[in-house]
């Protein structure tokens, strides 16, 4: 008999515990969903990249070329994609003096564009509905002293294949998707997402065996942009990939091993973007959470386990 209501007490605490750890993450989801709504920003390993990446251009803000180098320390500027790229995350996930610098780069920017005439880039699409999707080229637009002003002009005769060239694919996407076209924007995307390999982006111009990574802060990017699934492994690698002064490696191999590449602003840029965007369909799995079927679906588990075992384990 004394068995017997032993048993019955355990069965009923094992239930209490689980019920109360199921309300617990519910009402825990419910205050994180609120705070987010609110503007509160959660601390996390991509937050804190991309807050080094900002200070890593910001650093490297050359205040008399009124531009950011193409690499640290560096004598070549471009206006796009480099600069132009820099001055929108500097503008967007700066503080107000970083914000100021950006519009300053903005401004430069723009004298020099002044001077090509009909500026044509592939990541015009970020920010506006334009978008150019040919062969590109560089060309020089000024010398500024020793400094070489170039821009990269996406002007070429022979459009590039989506299906060949991933990051055409992704920009593509996000084109369609501000042309409000779901259709073609996910036909793009998923052309581009093909190309994943489960470690780096594989694509025409993918040579031995050197993953691009502004490839990888792409798809991450758009993905987010337009709401799709992209496997976690490739945000979690993006952030493995931020060198010690903040800047990101321009490429990898399998390994993730850097192979003597240097740190640039357009990577660098495209990887605060990516890491700086939420999920446009974000729910409370992707703010870490259990969402509330996976909760009911351990409470059952815990009741499995309680029984087996004779008591639920709290870590």
């Amino acid at each position: 008999m004394g068995r017997e209501m032993r048993r019955r007490r355990n069965k009923i605490s094992r239930r209490l515990v689980a019920t109360v750890i199921v309300a617990s993450l519910i009402v825990l989801a419910a205050v994180v969903a609120i705070l987010t709504l609110s503007g509160v920003v959660f601390p996390s390993s991509s937050a804190q990249a991309a807050s080094r990446a900002v200070n890593y251009l910001a650093a490297n803000y050359n205040r008399s070329i009124g531009m950011i180098p193409e690499v640290s320390k560096g004598n070549t500027y471009f206006v796009y994609s480099d600069n132009f790229l820099a001055a929108y995350v500097l503008g967007k996930f700066g503080n107000s003096t970083v914000r100021a610098m950006a519009a300053n780069i903005t401004s430069t920017d723009d004298r020099y564009l002044a001077m090509v005439g009909h500026p044509e880039n592939q990541y015009q699409v970020i920010t506006s509905g334009n978008g150019a999707f040919f062969a590109s080229s560089n060309y020089v637009v000024a010398h500024v002293g020793s400094a070489v002003i170039e821009t990269t002009q996406n002007n070429g005769t022979t459009a590039l294949s989506p299906k060949n060239y991933s990051d055409i694919a992704f920009v593509e996407a996000l084109y369609w998707h501000q042309q409000r076209n779901a259709n073609y924007s996910v036909i793009n995307f998923n052309l581009g997402s093909r190309l994943y390999d489960g470690r780096g982006i594989v694509d025409q111009t993918t040579t031995g065996g050197e993953y691009q990574t502004y490839k990888l802060a792409l798809y991450d990017y758009v993905g987010k942009i337009l709401g799709r699934a992209v496997p976690a492994g490739v945000e979690a690698d993006l952030v493995r990939l931020q060198a010690p002064d903040g800047g990101f490696y321009t490429g990898y191999y399998y390994d993730l091993a850097t192979g003597g590449t240097t740190t640039n602003t357009e990577t660098t840029s495209l990887a605060i973007l990516a890491l700086s965007t939420q999920n446009a369909q974000s729910g409370l799995s992707a703010l870490g959470l259990v969402p509330f079927g996976t909760a009911v679906e351990l409470l059952v588990a815990l009741e499995s386990s309680g029984r087996s075992s004779g008591r639920i384990r709290m870590s």
